[in-house]
């Protein structure tokens, strides 16, 4: 248990072929999240105005999941970072 203003020791993310491990498997996530981001900015470039509310709400559908793919991909280069920083 730490008190105030004592600082924690950052525990080392991996080693040796764990660390291999890690690199690959973040390395397959983002390569996996890319191709999900591409294809649903592929729909969203095709999108025409919404003829009625269930278009309207399919496209929201879309664009949250093209932002979550973003989001994951930023997610999974940031803890491959962290493990090839290690």
């Amino acid at each position: 248990m730490t008190t105030a203003g004592e600082k924690t020791k950052k525990e080392p993310v991996a080693a040796g072929s764990e660390k291999k491990f890690l690199q690959e498997e973040y390395s397959t996530k983002i390569e996996d999240w890319e191709l999900i981001a591409k294809a649903h900015k592929l729909a969203i470039n095709t999108f025409d105005e919404p003829r009625d509310e269930f278009e309207m709400k399919n496209n929201a559908v879309i664009v949250s999941r093209y932002k979550l793919a973003l989001d994951k991909i930023a997610y999974y280069k940031k803890l491959l970072a962290e493990v090839a920083d290690e």
